[in-house]
């Protein structure tokens, strides 16, 4: 009688498992293939990263060495000190990127032309041009001015009015119909008990002006014990501060001016102001613009000056911004054409103290004390901003 084989399970004391099992040990080769192959795409991986690493960190390094061009506005505009000690304070915080102020020595395109062509002969990554309101009204002169700059290679950001053009790539600015929608939400509650404005405005056109005029007209239509007693079109061909004086003389108990266009405010006229006083010797206004120019007018809560409401931004931001975009825009992180909006603040007599150290902060510790009012309710003597030198 034949002895039954033994079972296949019985293994030798101290032999692996494998060594006995067929099953086992093919699946002891299918794990060490695949930790093998693991390993080996785990090394491709790792390879790939390290490749690609030094074109990142090349890219950030020459991105960071580059230099962009700032063109302020002219000395002359109450921006001019917000503006440039924005971009010293940019330089101050990233020494990296090389800044290179360039002023225009006048208000003109011509002025501004020059400037740029200064800043572009130098071969910068970008360019950000400060636009005034009176630059964008020069529609084919200024865009010429930027089809030149465009065609050498710069990248283009204007900063303050915006202005298409296909050579300009981004824009940074406070956004003009926010500006009019924040002032008509607070316009009730500031002009009680009087409840009635004049509205001088930039148009209805299909722009930024347009918007900002629709969007104060739908933002006001809620308080229905509001009257609007004239609204007139200022800034073309017939002059904001003329359309003003026209429309006070005929309302000389409106409760507020409502003028969108801040630029006859900030125009040092006695000429005109007396004769605002004349017809209207209470009369108070509301503009877009919160530059260090007009805070005086605003006065103190004890003793009010002509100015009810400035609505605007911290200046310095704007520059400031707009050479981060530049920079952003330099190392390829963005795709498209940006935007960045500044929030624009309602500034009232109350509120001024806390926007004036934003102010200064903004433009990198501009001293502003000179245009705030003084403490017995009259405004301090206005001396010229100065931005701290780099």
């Amino acid at each position: 009688m034949k002895r039954a084989p033994r079972l296949p399970t019985r293994l030798r004391a101290g032999a692996p498992m494998t060594a006995k099992c067929p099953l086992l040990r093919a699946l002891g080769r299918f794990v060490r293939v695949a930790a093998a192959i693991g390993l080996l795409a785990g090394g491709v991986v790792l390879a790939g990263c390290e490749r690609d690493a030094p074109r990142r960190r090349g890219s950030a390094a020459h991105a960071t060495s580059a230099t962009i061009a700032v063109i302020t506005p002219p000395r002359a505009d109450p921006a001019w000190p917000g503006i440039q000690g924005g971009a010293l304070r940019f330089r101050s915080a990233i020494p990296s990127i090389e800044i290179k102020l360039f002023t225009p020595s006048g208000s003109s395109l011509a002025a501004l032309g020059e400037a740029l062509v200064d800043a572009t002969s130098q071969s910068p990554a970008a360019a950000c041009v400060y636009l005034t309101q009176t630059a964008v009204q020069g529609r084919d002169e200024l865009g010429a001015i930027l089809e030149r700059a465009a065609g050498s290679n710069v990248i283009l950001i204007t900063m303050g009015q915006r202005f298409a053009h296909r050579g300009v790539t981004g824009h940074v600015g406070m956004h003009l119909p926010s500006a009019a929608e924040l002032l008509a939400r607070n316009l009730r509650s500031l002009v009680s008990p009087k409840r009635s404005y004049l509205l001088v405005h930039r148009g209805d056109g299909q722009d930024v002006a347009g918007d900002a005029y629709r969007r104060f007209l739908s933002s006001i239509e809620r308080w229905h014990d509001i009257t609007c007693l004239a609204s007139r079109e200022g800034g073309g061909e017939a002059p904001t501060d003329g359309v003003i004086r026209e429309l006070v003389e005929l309302f000389p108990h409106a409760g507020v001016v409502v003028s969108f266009d801040a630029d006859p405010w900030c125009i040092e006229d006695r000429t005109w102001r007396l004769a605002l006083v004349a017809a209207s010797p209470t009369y108070r206004y509301a503009t877009l613009a919160a530059v260090p120019a007009l805070w005086r007018d605003l006065g103190t809560p004890q003793a009010a000056g002509p100015a009810l409401a400035l609505v605007g931004v911290a200046d310095g931001d704007i520059a400031y911004t707009a050479i981060q975009v530049a920079v952003e825009l330099r190392m390829g992180e963005y795709r498209g054409a940006p935007e960045r909006w500044i929030e624009p603040a309602l500034v009232t007599a109350e509120t001024l103290p806390d926007f004036a150290q934003r102010y200064s902060a903004a433009a990198g510790g501009l001293a502003v004390e000179g245009f705030l009012p003084s403490a017995a309710g009259g405004a301090a003597p206005a001396t010229e901003a100065t931005p701290a030198g780099p």
